[in-house]
């Protein structure tokens, strides 16, 4: 049946699969969650940055948008689901996480962490400290799932495709696409260059409005139109930060983790479909 593992069991299910979490610390399992560390790679309100033990923190100023990637890489089995959420502390000073928080089963990479500063303070991470947990779900895949003859993820991903990977009442299977698996964490370029957070753009046309009111009637005017302008293309930023459009230049795309080094190796992956009869 589904439930939310505790931490024995998210312990236990990390080494059973071939490392489910990389790389994984006691320190940050907590009772029935698992805290992801703050990476190098980030952008803010469309600046890429690059975090170190030099460079430690990472300043998110009001109303910005900033996109993060975790230090870790993740290998999710086919029989879990994993959900994830900014820790509360940063909720309470205005940092809120703007896409939906459910990694599907058989995900494998790093995730990008989208951050929106809703406060009037900025708002400070630190690299390598926890700034979200995972919660990890068991599905209902369970031992329902007909994997007679399956030992690989290619033989899994073969019977999907062919359509003969099924349940116990014929209900076809659905897994998660390969070619998601492993992509760059952040996609910088151009493109991402767009992205800015609209409520600091506001702000500035504010300031722009008060210096008007010493111009007189006219510039006022012009002032408040620019203002107006501003506000209406809020809604046009909130489109585009949440339909996930962040950066299209994929030929541009970096490297997919500066520190942690992503494994490839077929016999890491066979390990997680060893398991997918789910223990």
């Amino acid at each position: 049946m589904p439930a939310v593992l505790t931490a024995d069991r998210i312990r236990a299910y990390h080494y059973k699969v071939g490392r489910m979490i990389r790389p994984f610390q006691e320190q940050h399992l907590n009772p029935a969650s698992y805290d992801l560390t703050l990476g190098p790679r980030c952008l803010v309100d469309g600046e890429e940055q690059l975090l170190n033990a030099w460079n430690p923190v990472l300043r998110i100023p009001p109303g910005s948008i900033a996109f993060v990637t975790p230090r870790e890489v993740l290998l999710i089995p086919h029989w879990l689901v994993a959900t994830f959420n900014l820790k509360s502390e940063y909720i309470f000073k205005g940092l809120l996480m703007g896409i939906g928080p459910q990694i599907d089963p058989g995900f494998m990479g790093v995730l990008t962490c989208p951050l929106h500063n809703i406060s009037c303070e900025p708002v400070t991470l630190k690299f390598c400290e926890p700034f979200a947990k995972l919660d990890f779900v068991k599905t209902t895949w369970g031992r329902s799932v007909n994997l007679d003859g399956i030992t690989t993820e290619d033989e899994l991903y073969a019977r999907s495709v062919k359509g003969q990977l099924a349940a116990k009442d014929g209900e076809s299977m659905q897994l998660w696409p390969r070619v998601e698996n492993f992509k760059p964490p952040l996609q910088s370029g151009r493109g991402s260059a767009g992205v800015h957070g609209s409520l600091g753009t506001l702000d500035s046309e504010v300031r722009r409005f008060r210096r008007s009111l010493r111009w007189g009637g006219f510039g006022a005017a012009v002032a408040a139109i620019t203002i107006v302008a501003a506000v209406a293309t809020l809604g046009a930023y909130s489109l585009i930060y949440t339909d996930g459009q962040v950066d299209g230049v994929r030929k541009e795309a970096a490297a997919a983790h500066a520190k942690v080094p992503v494994e490839r190796n077929p016999r890491r992956v066979k390990k997680v479909v060893e398991v997918t009869r789910a223990p």
